[in-house]
């Protein structure tokens, strides 16, 4: 018996990205009024934002990891911000209830459905999709990166 993958996105904020995160939920729920949404704390200031779950249809992920993350963000971000450390909690969103997902900051708006973004990875030969920066810095040269191109899906 072949059960359906539960597809969805993790978004990472807290209360000092409030104006933001209005933003990206509002934006998300236009375009992907139906996908399972769920809000990784960024850290322990995240009340206000919690009160929106109702209105936007998120719930919120923690997770006993989020401790050890910060650990090795602590480790690995020596010294860049006094935040380094929370950074690394968005990497819990491998353990997540979600099969597939996107990651998303709550810094950005989205502005379509994103679930073939997602469900994408059923039909490519492959197993995990990173968007950041320019092409180059995502993708090498050759088919994958041609097929994404011309379809529109990258730029």
């Amino acid at each position: 018996m072949k059960t359906e993958k539960l597809i969805g996105a993790y978004f990472l904020a807290n209360d000092t990205v409030y104006d933001w995160a209005i933003a990206f939920l509002e934006s998300f729920r236009e375009f992907n009024p139906s996908l399972c949404l769920y809000l990784i704390p960024f850290d322990n200031n995240y009340m206000k934002i919690k009160s929106l779950g109702k209105s936007f249809s998120f719930e919120i992920f923690e997770d006993s990891l989020f401790k050890r993350l910060e650990i090795i963000g602590s480790q690995l971000e020596i010294g860049c911000t006094p935040t380094s450390p929370y950074w690394f909690r968005r990497f819990v969103s491998f353990w997540g209830p979600l099969d597939q997902f996107i990651y998303l900051d709550s810094r950005i708006v989205v502005l379509n459905n994103l679930e073939p973004l997602i469900t994408a990875l059923d039909t490519l030969n492959c197993d995990f999709f990173h968007f950041e920066g320019g092409l180059d810095q995502v993708y090498n040269p050759g088919y994958l990166r041609e097929k994404l191109v011309i379809e529109n899906k990258v730029q």
